[in-house]
């Protein structure tokens, strides 16, 4: 979902791409192959699995490193993904700022999540976790509006689930 959504923009826009979240880099093959590419996760398992997949790409680095506290220097991507990883990071405010810490000006951070303010999906939530079922259902669009630094450029429902969000970094 998140590649259809962000593969030709992100092409288009300047050499250097994060992706948090990466899992095993599912979105690395639709990217230029002159892109630097750097996909991180926490998951040492999806780590392990991307370097032994990626191989043939020797612009795309992998890590285990938290998105919410990455270590990397100011300003050094022009773009970041944040495919289905806003709702599942225990800080999604951290993770926005880290973002907009890592982001070059004018840089673009490409999500894709759901977003469910409504108040079926929070009294969901509350049943889902008295079940122990491990699913957060609820989560607002205020985390995202209240990120500091970002202009929302672009929100599109992809379904009744989903939203693709673009934030630009001013």
């Amino acid at each position: 979902m998140v590649a259809r959504k962000t593969n030709d923009k992100v092409n288009s826009k300047g050499d250097s791409v994060l992706e948090i979240g990466c899992n095993q880099g599912q979105i690395l093959h639709l990217l230029r192959s002159d892109i630097n590419y750097t996909g991180i996760d926490v998951a040492e398992k999806c780590i392990t699995k991307a370097l032994k997949k990626h191989q043939d790409r020797p612009s795309a680095n992998f890590s285990v490193i938290n998105g919410e506290n990455s270590q990397f220097q100011n300003n050094s991507f022009d773009s970041i993904i944040l495919a289905h990883v806003l709702s599942v990071t225990p800080n999604p405010n951290a993770l926005l700022q880290e973002s907009y810490r890592i982001l070059k000006p004018g840089g673009t951070v490409y999500i894709v999540n759901h977003f469910s303010d409504s108040h079926f999906f929070k009294t969901l939530n509350s049943f889902c976790k008295k079940l122990s079922l491990g699913v957060d259902l609820y989560f607002p669009f205020n985390v995202v509006i209240q990120s500091k630094g970002f202009n929302i450029v672009k929100q599109k429902k992809i379904n009744f689930f989903w939203t693709y969000v673009e934030l630009k970094k001013t």
